[in-house]
Parts: structure tokens; C-alpha cells; sequence
């Protein structure tokens, strides 16, 4: 509509509804779809290689000395998200955010540094697999 020569008027009609038509074709062509979500955890992460094995991946020994984790790699980690996030494992996938909210990669993100939290509370910092063992072998439990 043409308001004093120019085009608009300041409104744009049903403008919510187109609004909510165009995120539901983004999220159709996966432009900002479940894809996209993984692809832009994956990309917080490897951006963030040197802290997440520095400051992240790492063990100790029963002395409390720091050391890069044997068992826990950054790749590894990746590969075993992907697989989580898009096949799953026993019917249910790892949560990677919300597709159809702003900013929603955040959520995965958080869901995400939670889990390596868990992880490292139970298994990184002892650079153990499968259960803690208590036994001290070569200055390593």
C-alpha cells in the first residue's frame, strides 16, 4: 500500500502469522531445524578446543597433579554427541536445544556442560570407564 509516495504505512498485516509461517519453513528446510542445532553446538565446543583440554578434558592423579586425560578427547566426545543427538541410544536422543526459539542452540549448549559436569564428577577426573576404582596402581587409581 502507497502512503505518501513511498511504500508502507508502518504496520504490515497479519504480520505475526507471516512471522510464524517463515520460522516454520526455516525449520522445514532445516535452515534452523535440529541440523542446524548440532552443527552449531559442534562449532561451541571445537571453537573452544584449547580450554575444553586444558581446563575440561583433564585427570588427576591421587596426589591431586593435573594431567590431559588418556580415556576423554575432545573428538571422541563430539562423535559420541552426534551419534546421541541424532540416532540415540535406547529410543531417546540427547537434548541439543530448542529449534524453534531464539538463541535455542543455548539450551543444547547448557544440556551439553552439563553432562561433561556429571562426567567429570563420576569418570574424567579419575580418567576412569566404567566404574571408580579405589586401588592404587603406579600412582593412578
Amino acid at each position: 500500500k502507497r502512503v505518501d509516495g513511498g511504500w508502507g504505512s508502518g504496520s504490515v498485516h497479519l504480520q505475526e502469522e507471516r512471522v510464524n509461517n517463515f520460522k516454520t519453513v526455516l525449520v522445514s528446510l532445516e535452515a534452523g531445524g535440529e541440523e542446524a542445532l548440532l552443527r552449531a553446538v559442534m562449532k561451541y565446543f571445537t571453537d573452544r578446543t584449547d580450554i575444553m583440554n586444558s581446563q575440561v578434558l583433564r585427570s588427576q592423579t591421587p596426589q591431586g597433579q593435573l594431567y590431559p586425560s588418556y580415556r576423554y578427547q575432545l573428538p571422541d566426545f563430539l562423535s559420541a554427541l552426534t551419534y546421541i543427538s541424532e540416532t540415540g541410544v535406547g529410543g531417546r536422543k540427547f537434548y541439543i536445544g530448542e529449534p524453534r526459539v531464539a538463541e535455542g542452540v543455548r539450551y543444547g549448549i547448557v544440556n551439553a556442560v552439563l553432562f561433561l559436569a556429571q562426567a567429570y564428577k563420576e569418570a574424567i577426573q579419575y580418567d576412569a570407564c566404567d566404574e571408580n576404582n579405589w586401588e592404587l596402581v603406579n600412582d593412578r587409581f
